[in-house]
């Protein structure tokens, strides 16, 4: 006989559900490290424009359509390598350390941990059973809470560690055989960006938007620090 799934055990309370109503940016600390990865951002970006264009005023002397042509690669090359991964990293769901190591969870976190169950639920990184726990467990915020704490500290820790090695073998690499300080800048932050929304994906959730920011600043920082040297 099938299994009743369990009725929602957690009720919040007004004072939860009008601190849910807060707007996310709420402190200058926040708001300052958003500013600063903005402008790196768009620093970034004009860099990356400026190389373009270059590179297509010179294919010119080839054919205008050579250069039109290089101009359509380079845009859906910037969309698959850049945008496209930012997008799927904004769209995940915000998770901190917090969440998970917080005994009493409030309704927003527990709304979180179901949206992070189900991310999870929904790839192939956990097993079976694993993901059989997160079901019957989906109805109580304390128990989906101790799931997930779990999961992460065995089996996703591997798997993120996977990741972060593989990427990095990919810097170093490329880095090591290109001569070219702009392109070990663009090669630095895309692949740094691949694997930042890799790790999105198997965790299921993204940083919040300060802890974003300061990863944005130290990942052009670095790409920056490689093109000097």
């Amino acid at each position: 006989m099938a299994k009743q799934p369990k009725e929602l055990t957690y009720t919040p309370d007004e004072k939860e559900i009008k601190k849910k109503k807060k707007t996310p940016i709420k402190n200058k600390s926040t708001k300052f490290w958003i500013a600063i990865a903005f402008g790196v951002i768009l620093l970034f970006l004009l860099i990356l424009v400026s190389s373009i264009i270059d590179i297509g005023e010179r294919l010119r002397n080839i054919h205008a359509y050579v250069e039109y042509g290089f101009y359509v690669i380079a845009f859906l090359l910037t969309y698959l390598l850049v945008i496209n991964p930012v997008r799927i990293i904004l769209v995940s769901p915000a998770f901190s350390i917090e969440t998970v190591m917080d005994d009493k969870p409030s309704h927003r976190r527990y709304m979180t941990y179901k949206k992070v169950s189900k991310n999870l639920m929904e790839r192939h990184e956990i097993s079976q059973t694993e993901k059989d726990k997160l079901k019957d467990n989906m109805g109580d915020a304390v128990l989906l809470q101790q799931t997930l704490n779990e999961i992460y500290n065995s089996t996703m820790k591997k798997k993120m560690n996977q990741v972060i090695m593989r990427h990095a073998k990919t810097v170093l690499i490329s880095t090591a055989i290109s001569q070219n300080g702009r392109l070990d800048l663009f090669t630095v932050v895309v692949v740094n960006i691949r694997m930042i929304k890799e790790l999105v994906q198997i965790c299921g959730f993204r940083p919040s938007y300060k802890n974003l920011a300061k990863l944005t600043i130290n990942v052009f920082t670095t790409a920056l620090l490689n093109t000097i040297i």
